[in-house]
């Protein structure tokens, strides 16, 4: 499931000014580094939780909608040849996509291309967006059914969508806050995988305290 990022979030959780403090900096010679730094924090924190702190919009690529589609025929064929477990969970997954990201925000459409490229818009009439559950859903309301055509070979399915927990900086959790500030400060401090000092080398692994304070936000432990 490739994901692309349309839209970069405009601003950073952490202001130059609230990082430079916290890093006791009182000059502005290293002000494009710190920043530099912040944003390398920020994505870093974000690609090991899958959370998406300020808001930003992205793109799911699919090659396929999911597999059994249940036209009224169908399900009752499959109905017969699996367990009720089975074709319960397998019918559920059929009508459902999870978004791999979170928070969501809203999904802004759902689109598809034929085998000839052309492009076609699902429309929001057919789902609803389930943004309570974390990962998000897109679920086919009863009745519904998923675009039967062929599709391009590759990332036939389009799936944009707004994600992060808003606009503002004070609308990210402090906890995730404070990890991008101890983990900016960490790459500041110590620009090379390996610090010598005196007389030896020693190998700085991650400054204490960010994988507790960023362990409640992975995902897909929840």
């Amino acid at each position: 499931m490739p994901l692309k990022l349309k839209t970069a979030p405009t601003i950073e959780p952490i202001s130059l000014a609230e990082q430079k403090l916290h890093s006791k900096v009182d000059f502005s010679d290293d002000d494009a580094l710190i920043s530099a730094y912040i944003t390398a924090a920020r994505q870093h924190i974000e690609d090991i939780t899958g959370v998406r702190m300020i808001t930003q919009t992205w793109q799911l690529m699919l090659d396929r909608f999911p597999g059994y589609c249940f036209f009224p025929g169908e399900y009752h064929e499959f109905q017969g040849r699996h367990s009720h477990d089975s074709r319960a969970k397998q019918h559920q997954n059929a009508r459902q996509i999870t978004i791999p990201i979170a928070p969501v925000i809203n999904v802004s459409s759902v689109s598809y291309y034929d085998d000839t490229g052309a492009a076609a818009t699902f429309g929001a009439d057919n789902f609803i967006v389930d943004t309570v559950s974390i990962p998000a859903r897109i679920a086919l309301k009863h009745g519904k059914y998923w675009p039967q055509i062929e599709l391009q070979s590759s990332n036939g399915v389009v799936i944009e969508f707004v994600a992060g927990y808003g606009p503002a900086v004070t609308d990210v959790p402090e906890p995730l806050r404070a990890a991008i500030r101890l983990l900016a400060a960490h790459f500041y401090k110590n620009r090379e995988a390996v610090v010598i000092g005196a007389g030896s080398l020693t190998v700085q692994e991650l400054p204490m305290g960010v994988e507790q304070l960023i362990s409640s936000y992975h995902m897909w432990q929840r």
